[in-house]
């Protein structure tokens, strides 16, 4: 499938950016008076995050009832699988990119239960699209986001590097999941999950929710959302909506190195 690349937002001004990543940029002194107005908007949001009243409405996908995975046996726990923090949660699927860095020209199916690590010492097997023998994570970092949303390209480009590559050597995992493309309630695709992993160079697992799996989870129609779990047990730790405090972090952290 051919597709236009990228523009390389990171070398842009964040102005730019969030004008290029959302479908163009615009044209005349009209054009970039009305891209001035969503900038400013953009601004005031980012530490709160995107919500549908922001962009005229977005049809709530939040209602949408999570389904259970696979579940059961020694691949996944038995549940019950909740919502809530301190329950469980569902086995859920992504089509994605396990390493976007090396190859983005086939999604693979992504399932929570690769990361599942009930001693807290499990290496991913043979086969592994995450690497055989590469030691799996005790915290699971699931960040959810929308291309149209600038709070969700702030924290892609000035946050989750730094955070990766601290929680990495530690036991941390994040995992990235596209849920809409440029406009509110419009499902992301291929070409945006190519696009949004080339412009923020990101170097881990990302995929798309194109069924918003997990807007049980979420609970509130805001992006980006960030999802904490346990992988011993595959409970919920904590969501956030927004990007997240230090608080968060370093409860991440403190779940990575297994305390």
């Amino acid at each position: 499938m051919l597709h236009q690349r990228p523009i390389p937002l990171p070398r842009r001004s964040a102005f730019q950016a969030v004008a290029a990543l959302a479908g163009f940029p615009p044209r005349g002194i009209a054009g970039w008076a009305l891209a001035a107005g969503s900038f400013a908007a953009w601004a005031l949001v980012a530490g709160a995050g995107c919500d549908a009243a922001d962009t005229g409405g977005r049809p709530d996908p939040f209602d949408v009832q999570p389904t259970t995975g696979s579940g059961g046996g020694s691949s996944y726990p038995l549940g019950p699988f909740g919502t809530t923090v301190g329950q469980v949660i569902a086995d859920y699927t992504f089509d994605g990119f396990p390493t976007p860095d090396a190859s983005r020209s086939t999604l693979v199916p992504m399932r929570l239960s690769d990361f599942y690590n009930p001693t807290g010492d499990e290496v991913f097997p043979e086969g592994s699209p995450y690497g055989a023998g590469v030691p799996k994570p005790r915290a699971l970092g699931i960040v959810v986001g929308a291309v149209w949303c600038g709070p969700c390209q702030q924290e892609a480009r000035n946050v989750l590097p730094e955070k990766h590559a601290e929680l990495t050597p530690l036991g941390g995992q994040l995992l990235f999941v596209l849920a809409d493309a440029s406009e509110p309630g419009v499902q992301a695709t291929r070409d945006d999950l190519v696009r949004w992993t080339d412009t923020f160079e990101t170097d881990f697992p990302a995929g798309l929710d194109t069924a918003y799996a997990l807007g049980g989870v979420i609970k509130a129609d805001q992006y980006p959302a960030n999802i904490l779990i346990d992988t011993r047990e595959m409970t919920i730790v904590e969501v956030v909506s927004g990007i997240p405090p230090e608080l968060y972090w370093s409860t991440f952290e403190d779940l990575a190195r297994g305390d």
